[in-house]
């Protein structure tokens, strides 16, 4: 059998927006002064050849929040993902390919820092 070429083609759009400045601990260390943003990431797929995936129309949303504290930068960081490519890998696995989970939220958070003067 030979194999065919498939291609994808993704779009990817971002917004994001400021929600304001809040206080947070992350793990024993607090901040007080973080600006909160957070990010809507929309992507879509288009699959050629059609015909192979003409019932497909995968799509794929992140929420992303981001906190970050004047001088420090990025403290912590908190993504809600969908499977998107997950979703585009065809059902009938005839190849016993084992595929990876849904991914779960991911969560990062700074454990620790310091401060050094700029000379």
């Amino acid at each position: 059998d030979e194999i065919q070429n498939v291609t994808f083609d993704f779009n990817i759009k971002q917004m994001g927006n400021i929600i304001g400045i809040e206080s947070i601990k992350v793990g024993d260390l607090s901040f007080n002064d973080c600006l909160k943003i957070r990010y809507h990431t929309k992507t879509t797929v288009l699959c050629e050849p059609e015909d192979i995936y003409e019932n497909l129309n995968p799509h794929g949303e992140t929420f992303t929040t981001v906190w970050l504290e004047p001088n420090i930068g990025i403290v912590k960081i908190h993504q809600q993902r969908s499977g998107l490519l997950l979703d585009v890998v065809p059902t009938n696995n005839d190849d016993d390919i084992e595929l990876p989970d849904k991914p779960e939220d991911l969560i990062i958070e700074l454990e620790d820092y310091r401060l050094t003067p700029i000379n």
